[in-house]
Protein backbone atom coordinates (compact mmCIF):
# COMPACT_ATOMS: atom_id res chain seq x y z
CA UNK A 1 0.00 0.00 0.00
CA UNK A 2 1.40 3.40 -0.99
CA UNK A 3 1.08 5.99 1.81
CA UNK A 4 3.05 8.78 0.17
CA UNK A 5 1.50 12.23 -0.05
CA UNK A 6 0.80 13.29 -3.59
CA UNK A 7 0.99 16.90 -4.83
CA UNK A 8 -2.20 18.77 -3.99
CA UNK A 9 -3.37 16.38 -1.25
CA UNK A 10 -2.31 18.57 1.65
CA UNK A 11 -1.46 22.21 2.08
CA UNK A 12 1.55 23.41 4.00
CA UNK A 13 1.54 26.60 5.99
CA UNK A 14 3.98 29.37 5.16
CA UNK A 15 6.45 28.50 7.93
CA UNK A 16 6.70 24.86 6.85
CA UNK A 17 7.16 25.87 3.23
CA UNK A 18 9.89 28.35 4.20
CA UNK A 19 11.79 25.78 6.28
CA UNK A 20 11.55 23.17 3.54
CA UNK A 21 12.74 25.65 0.93
CA UNK A 22 15.76 26.66 3.04
CA UNK A 23 16.79 23.14 4.07
CA UNK A 24 16.42 21.72 0.57
CA UNK A 25 19.13 24.05 -0.72
CA UNK A 26 21.76 21.83 0.91
CA UNK A 27 22.38 18.22 -0.11
CA UNK A 28 21.06 15.59 2.29
CA UNK A 29 24.59 14.42 3.04
CA UNK A 30 25.29 17.84 4.61
CA UNK A 31 22.73 17.17 7.33
CA UNK A 32 24.17 13.70 7.92
CA UNK A 33 27.68 15.16 8.23
CA UNK A 34 26.39 17.81 10.66
CA UNK A 35 24.74 15.10 12.81
CA UNK A 36 27.88 12.98 12.90
CA UNK A 37 29.92 16.11 13.67
CA UNK A 38 27.64 16.88 16.62
CA UNK A 39 28.15 13.35 17.94
CA UNK A 40 31.93 13.61 17.58
CA UNK A 41 31.96 17.03 19.28
CA UNK A 42 29.81 15.61 22.08
CA UNK A 43 32.24 12.74 22.54
CA UNK A 44 35.14 15.22 22.68
CA UNK A 45 33.37 17.30 25.33
CA UNK A 46 32.62 14.16 27.31
CA UNK A 47 36.28 13.10 27.14
CA UNK A 48 37.29 16.57 28.34
CA UNK A 49 35.00 16.23 31.35
CA UNK A 50 32.52 18.89 30.16
CA UNK A 51 29.36 16.89 30.71
CA UNK A 52 26.85 19.71 30.25
CA UNK A 53 28.38 20.80 26.94
CA UNK A 54 28.50 17.16 25.80
CA UNK A 55 24.79 16.69 26.47
CA UNK A 56 23.91 20.03 24.85
CA UNK A 57 25.85 19.39 21.64
CA UNK A 58 24.91 15.72 21.53
CA UNK A 59 21.24 16.63 21.31
CA UNK A 60 21.84 18.46 18.03
CA UNK A 61 22.18 15.21 16.07
CA UNK A 62 18.46 14.38 16.01
CA UNK A 63 17.31 17.81 14.71
CA UNK A 64 20.00 17.70 12.02
CA UNK A 65 18.72 14.32 10.89
CA UNK A 66 15.14 15.61 10.89
CA UNK A 67 16.12 18.53 8.66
Amino acid sequence: MDHRVRPGEVREDQLTSFIEKQTSQLPSSSWLIAAVGAMVASLAFEAAGKDHAALFVGQWAAPFLLL
